[in-house]
């Protein structure tokens, strides 16, 4: 007898009542290397190449900056840009203008990042330094903070530290990424505190197969 394949559907909480703005930063993050973080921003990219979604996409990985190496000549054609995936480091004064310019351009209306493996606090330490959240307020974006899960506790801890630090201020998606195993291997995110914390903040949980 053939087995019956279910599809699963995102879970999600009931949405937040706040407007939402029409220009997006979406940022791609993972406790580690070898979460699968820039297959995530590869697949994003591709997407959004795919759609035509006017974008400029931001690699901070210094050691492994597969978005530039794979999209780069992508965006550029697409978009007719001579910026590509640009190459950028958060950790040094001035890495983040090249950034800061893009999110004012008039043509852009997502802005992607891959974020290096851990880069949680690196996140917050540029957060603090620009005071990201009241300037993408100013210039009408919304922040997406896409999390990718592998099945190890050190993974649900920064995704929980990400979002006290981010509270409402961001849209949450939480990829459980199925090279590691079927979804529901993923006992220890799925009976934690930070599954519901990821709920209660209107964030969604997927499935990246």
């Amino acid at each position: 007898m053939a087995s019956k394949t279910m599809k699963l559907q995102p879970q999600v909480a009931e949405p937040r009542t706040k407007q939402l703005n029409p220009k997006r930063m979406i940022g791609i993050t993972s406790d580690k290397g070898g979460n699968g973080k820039s297959t995530v921003a590869r697949a994003l990219g591709d997407i959004l190449i795919r759609r035509d979604i006017p974008t400029r996409a931001f690699d901070c990985d210094r050691r492994n900056a597969q978005l530039h190496r794979h999209y780069n000549q992508a965006f550029s054609s697409a978009f007719d840009s001579d910026a590509g995936v640009s190459r950028i480091d958060l950790s040094v004064r001035g890495g983040a203008d090249e950034l800061l310019n893009g999110l004012e351009s008039p043509t852009t209306q997502i802005v992607l990042i891959d974020f290096p493996a851990g880069g949680g606090e690196l996140f917050e330490r540029f957060e603090r330094e620009i005071k990201l959240f009241d300037f993408l307020d100013e210039i009408g974006y919304q922040l997406t903070m896409v999390s990718v899960l592998s099945r190890v506790k050190d993974s649900i801890n920064s995704l929980r530290t990400l979002i006290e630090f981010c509270g409402d201020r961001a849209d949450h998606v939480v990829l459980k990424n199925c090279f590691f195993g079927e979804p529901e291997k993923f006992s220890r995110f799925d009976q934690s505190k930070t599954k519901e914390l990821v709920l209660q903040t209107g964030g969604v949980i997927l499935n990246f197969r």
